[in-house]
């Protein structure tokens, strides 16, 4: 499942210190997923095929690499408590825990990416969760951060609100912007408008003194949303 390019080149953000050793970070039980009858990552088959293109592509490491970069450069410190939405196979992970132990959490829908990412990293701990309805109180997490993950949701001013809600200090993610008015479909993504996914940041932090500022990570563009 190749991913549409831009044309500019990714550039390497410099990564940070290594992080100590990893701790616990206590959850909120909650309810079952209630999961949609056409949704494709629930199949092992189609899990393992998405996770051989992931591993395999030159392009997606160098992306991922770009992405922990991003992550440990907005790290306030390295005992930040992570939480990443939408963890699919743990790649992400795998890319962050290069630069030291971390303090993370991953949740993600799919139970056959869930057991495809614990299968590759035994240490780590990837729950079932929903971006629509995180199972955690508000500001449970130093840094919150969804990638390539909202490009699959028609809306995802719902999702922002929810990664803004639960993060303490920071907050990011990626979306495919375009030229459009709306959010459209693509081949394999939606895109927004920029206008749109500023007025859903607003919308999340209200009241709230943040800075905003964007990156650009290859095909899709990071937003980092901090928390002053």
């Amino acid at each position: 499942m190749p991913r549409k390019k831009r044309d500019k080149e990714i550039d390497t953000i410099p990564a940070v210190e290594s992080i100590p050793e990893l701790a616990e970070v206590a959850v909120e039980e909650r309810k079952p997923v209630v999961r949609d009858p056409d949704f494709p990552w629930d199949d092992l088959d189609t899990a393992k095929r998405i996770d051989a293109y992931w591993t395999d592509s030159v392009d997606e490491k160098k992306h991922r690499a770009n992405i922990a970069a991003l992550i440990r450069r907005f790290m306030a410190t390295p005992r930040d408590s992570l939480l990443e939405v939408g963890s699919g196979t743990g790649l992400i992970y795998g890319a962050l825990k290069e630069g030291g132990d971390i303090r993370y959490l991953g949740i993600d829908r799919s139970k056959a990416m869930r057991e495809l990412a614990s299968m590759r990293h035994s240490d780590a701990d990837f729950r079932e969760g929903d971006a629509l309805r995180l199972p955690f109180p508000d500001k449970s997490y130093d840094v919150t951060f969804a990638f390539e993950v909202f490009g699959h949701m028609a809306d995802c001013e719902k999702a922002i609100s929810e990664i803004y809600r639960v993060a303490r200090k920071v907050v990011m993610f990626s979306v495919w912007l375009g030229n459009v008015s709306q959010a459209v479909r693509g081949s394999d993504h939606y895109e927004y408008p920029q206008a749109l996914i500023d007025a859903h940041i607003r919308a999340a932090a209200l009241n709230d003194k943040i800075v905003v500022s964007t990156h650009d990570i290859g095909w899709s563009t990071a937003f980092v949303v901090q928390k002053v």
